[in-house]
């Protein structure tokens, strides 16, 4: 879809994707300059004026953009692994919204997997011995003082290493959909830890499993960037990895997240 107050094309990606509810796709988005700083940082406002996601203006708390970036020397990619964000929240973003700066000529692509279709393709009983159970999640693994990030490859990005990191925060193995109801499979490699009244090691056989199911290529769609396009995503549905695969070259984004909710399943 073309919008002709902004110039900018809206493109539903409606493959494994639920009709396109669950990522949108908008290319051509210039960046504004601050007056004042200098900086330069895509619009929200230009957002709100996109007809197709006019529904979003009440939910989007404008924040100053977060930079994403990769430098040229660096080994470790930001969002390697597949995840959804901030699940160690009590109230895990509801979507992102991610902008490219600059784009590797080649490599870099974004992969989302639909936690809705993960759970639909378990089995009756492994479904209702998920809905039971609870599972602790913690940002421990990458912002922890032993963490990921606490090793210094990350110098492009500005990234808090803490104790604060090790607090753990329970949530429902499968979640309800606030919107349409849809039971959602929510766990994922770098926050879900292990469960409720397990210890991690008794936890790791089923999370395994269910952490490479959640990533089954059938559930799975491929992004390819290009400077100037900004992609915006359901967190509650979906889990995403960013490729590493584009050595030697720069791939820098500016992120803004959307404040959610508590997550909830209703049986």
């Amino acid at each position: 879809m073309h919008c002709a107050s902004t110039g900018l094309t809206l493109r539903a990606v409606t493959r494994s994707f639920g009709k396109g509810r669950d990522l949108l796709v908008i290319e051509g988005i210039p960046l504004i300059s601050c007056p004042h700083c200098g900086e330069s940082w895509f619009s929200a406002q230009t957002m709100h004026e996109i007809e197709g996601i006019k529904r979003l203006r009440k939910s989007v708390a404008v924040k100053r953009a977060v930079p994403v970036a990769t430098a040229e020397t660096k080994k470790l990619n930001f969002g390697g692994r597949w995840h959804t964000d901030m699940t160690f929240s009590e109230e895990p973003v509801l979507g992102t919204c991610l902008y490219s700066r600059e784009s590797p000529t080649v490599g870099g692509d974004t992969i989302w997997s639909n936690q809705m279709q993960a759970f639909d393709a378990l089995s009756p009983g492994m479904q209702r011995l998920l809905e039971g159970l609870t599972v602790m999640h913690s940002a421990k693994r990458s912002y922890g003082p032993q963490g990921t990030y606490a090793d210094d490859d990350l110098k492009s990005m500005r990234i808090a290493v803490s104790e604060a990191a090790l607090k753990e925060q329970a949530h429902p193995c499968v979640r309800t959909h606030p919107e349409h109801g849809r039971k959602i499979l929510f766990i994922n490699w770098v926050y879900a830890i292990r469960f409720a009244e397990m210890t991690e090691e008794e936890s790791a056989p089923l999370m395994e499993f269910l952490n490479r199911h959640s990533q089954r290529p059938e559930f799975q769609i491929r992004f390819r960037w290009t400077s100037g396009t900004l992609t915006l995503w359901d967190n509650r549905s979906t889990q995403h990895l960013a490729v590493n695969d584009y050595a030697g070259q720069r791939r820098v984004m500016d992120r803004v997240t959307i404040a959610g909710d508590k997550p909830f399943l209703r049986v």
